[in-house]
């Protein structure tokens, strides 16, 4: 299996590259230029995952057309929440979406995640995602009764608020461990696979406002 990253050369993405390797060693990892667009428009068959580097001085979108055409997951990595292709990148239903400063452990799951065929958004992009839904249905509905307990709807309007567990914790005076309980009580109940789709279940049904 080989995952691709396509982005203008330099050292950064040398330590990139490197740390990736580190974190999935049974997972080949590849750098590409955009020099090398052609080459990854025709070597391409073992590449179960290609992740583009926005900055990269290229257009994309062809690329981003021809490996979804290929049923090949694609995702993108934002340096800047002001890119002007962002709402329409996301109109495109891609497999992840990465914002620059990401950790270590946060890294790993999103590559996980996509793997295993589920749909990766970073925090940060999420919640631009969700205010721009939010002004279009800025009016509450009440809560279904019986659905979530009182601690479980306070960690669900969190989590539209992009809290992340840490600050959840934090917030609610509760461990991390026990947010992460509330939270895949949430998922199973909602019956979604994720925090995102959780949360825009959510907004869907009115239950918060942001």
């Amino acid at each position: 299996m080989r995952i691709a990253l396509l982005k203008e050369p330099s050292l950064m993405r040398d330590i990139l590259v490197h740390e990736l390797k580190t974190l999935f060693p049974a997972i080949e990892f590849t750098a590409y230029g955009p020099e090398n667009q052609e080459v990854l428009l025709n070597d391409y068959e073992s590449i179960r995952l290609l992740i583009i580097d926005l900055d990269t001085n290229m257009d994309e979108s062809k690329i981003i057309d021809f490996y979804k055409s290929q049923n090949i997951k694609v995702a993108v990595w934002f340096s800047t929440l002001d890119n002007p292709e962002l709402f329409d990148l996301l109109k495109l239903n891609l497999n992840g979406y990465f914002f620059n400063g990401m950790e270590k452990e946060e890294l790993t799951y999103a590559i996980q995640t996509i793997v295993k065929g589920k749909r990766y958004v970073h925090p940060e992009i999420n919640q631009i995602f969700l205010n721009d839904y939010s002004r279009l249905h800025n009016h509450a509905k009440p809560r279904p009764v019986g659905i979530l307990s009182k601690r479980e709807w306070e960690v669900l309007e969190l989590l539209t608020k992009g809290y992340k567990n840490q600050e959840i914790a934090k917030f609610l005076f509760i461990t991390e461990k026990t947010v992460k309980i509330y939270v895949s009580s949430i998922l199973r109940t909602l019956e979604v696979e994720d925090r995102t789709n959780a949360v825009l279940t959510a907004i869907r049904n009115k239950w918060f406002v942001l």
